[in-house]
């Protein structure tokens, strides 16, 4: 058995941003920037070839980049800073301040948290899980594609990452990811 004790930071919602958009395997990022100097290329085509702008004329390049700029900016905050507040503020309205405890048994785990007027209690067996990644510090239970159960390595009060690596690894049907994000 393992036992972890989490009371969650931004930090650790800026982790799981960070392997959504741009950890190994995850194009996120790339795809975005193709998609805008795409669209740059054609805008820039339509205006030559439907207008009489020329080449010389700087100014629109100028704007074209400086609207790709912007948009790369405001979608590197947005997943960076937008989302990761949000998803705390959704775990803080379901566990209030308080910690959370996770006990990871050999065929499931548990996800227990007294908030004070409520105690929330779930059980997940691994079979149900999408994946569970693992990174330098974290581990991530994800039950869907882009939802996914925290564990910070830093939060084990009984037990380690190697018996928690065991115990996946005995669950034969649980996709194990290691990724250096």
């Amino acid at each position: 058995m393992v036992k972890a004790q989490i009371r969650y930071t931004l930090d650790d919602f800026k982790a799981f941003s960070r392997l959504i958009y741009y950890g190994k395997g995850r194009k996120a990022l790339d795809i975005i920037v193709a998609v805008m100097v795409s669209l740059a290329v054609i805008v820039l085509a339509i205006g030559l070839i439907f207008t009489d702008m020329k080449l010389s004329d700087v100014s629109f390049y100028y704007v074209i980049m400086l609207i790709a700029a912007v948009m790369f900016i405001y979608l590197r905050v947005f997943t960076m800073v937008v989302v990761p507040k949000s998803n705390l503020k959704k775990v803080q309205n379901v566990y209030g301040e308080n910690s959370v405890l996770f006990t990871f048994e050999e065929k499931y785990f548990n996800v227990s948290c007294e908030n004070g007027l409520s105690r929330e209690d779930v059980s997940v067996e691994y079979s149900r899980l999408h994946s569970v990644t693992e990174t330098d510090k974290h581990f991530f239970f994800s039950i869907a594609k882009n939802n996914a159960y925290v564990v910070p390595k830093s939060s084990f009060v009984e037990g380690d990452a190697d018996r928690l690596r065991e115990i996946i690894a005995g669950n034969t049907g649980v996709k194990f990811i290691q990724k250096n994000c």
